[in-house]
């Protein structure tokens, strides 16, 4: 999963997004109902934050770099599963 998380943030990295770090990260869980536990869901932003280090992204997923991260769940039974990641100023 870390491998595939790299290869979105390399995309996007293409496309001009950066963030500006040490930040604070916004994770919006796109989810089609209520049956999987947020914590097991949120599990998956080890992936996210250690595929930003494997595109070069960011240095490191440190304290030095990340000072916190917000989770936030929304239920869609119309779209797709996904996670939108945020940089919180």
């Amino acid at each position: 999963m870390t491998n595939k998380c790299a290869l979105f943030v390399t995309r996007a990295m293409q496309l001009g997004v950066k963030f500006e770090f040490p930040c604070r990260i916004k994770l919006t869980w796109i989810i089609p109902n209520k049956r999987k536990d947020a914590d097991n869901i949120a599990f998956a932003k080890k992936f996210i934050f250690d595929g930003m280090v494997q595109a070069g992204f960011i240095e490191n997923d440190n304290l030095n770099y990340i000072k916190g991260f917000s989770d936030h769940f929304f239920i869609s039974k119309d779209e797709e599963s996904r996670v939108i990641v945020e940089m919180e100023v």
